[in-house]
């Protein structure tokens, strides 16, 4: 028989923690704090992680465990338009083995992205509820999201730009 394989697959919006070095670990998290996917490499270059990323969803929310965001994070987080987040002072190590707990990883690198996402996600976690309840059923959560944190619209600003009331009102009034 035939059958159908989407060309593209659906992709949410997710939160992504990257812990740099000798071996890269990246960890894609979901709106919710459900991890989705570790990985780590230690032979892989950034554009094979962000390939890697890509097929994971897409990047609104890119971390870090250290304080300031080190360059090839903010290389990561610049090539998918996402915003930023870091600790206000380096996460311990304590810290992160306590939040990554109930979660499977390979090494330190896994464990270090792993929290960095999950406590990102907790800090927004406010955040989110608040877009999530503002936001009608027609549109995804995640896009708005997305346009909050990236663009530093409020939600309703947010929702007008995808609704397409960009305020055009007036350019119907003129005359041809």
């Amino acid at each position: 028989g035939i059958e159908f394989e989407p060309l593209v697959k659906r992709r949410d919006h997710v939160v992504v923690g990257i812990d740099p070095g000798t071996t890269t670990a990246a960890a894609v998290v979901d709106l919710d704090g459900a991890v989705l996917d570790v990985h780590s490499t230690r032979t892989d270059d950034n554009a094979a992680i962000v390939e890697w990323l890509i097929e994971q969803g897409r990047p609104l929310l890119v971390a870090a465990d250290v304080t300031p965001m080190p360059e090839t994070v903010e290389k990561f987080r610049r090539s998918f338009d996402a915003a930023g987040w870091v600790p206000d002072a380096d996460l311990p190590v304590d810290e992160k083995l306590h939040r990554t707990r109930e979660i499977e990883y390979d090494n330190d690198h896994e464990r270090d992205a792993l929290a960095a996402a999950l406590f990102a996600v907790d800090d927004h976690e406010d955040q989110f509820a608040r877009i999530a309840a503002k936001t009608p059923p027609q549109f995804e959560r995640g896009e708005v999201i997305a346009r909050v944190l990236g663009d530093d619209h409020s939600v309703e600003s947010a929702l007008a730009d995808l609704r397409g009331d960009d305020d055009d009102d007036d350019d119907d009034e003129t005359s041809h």
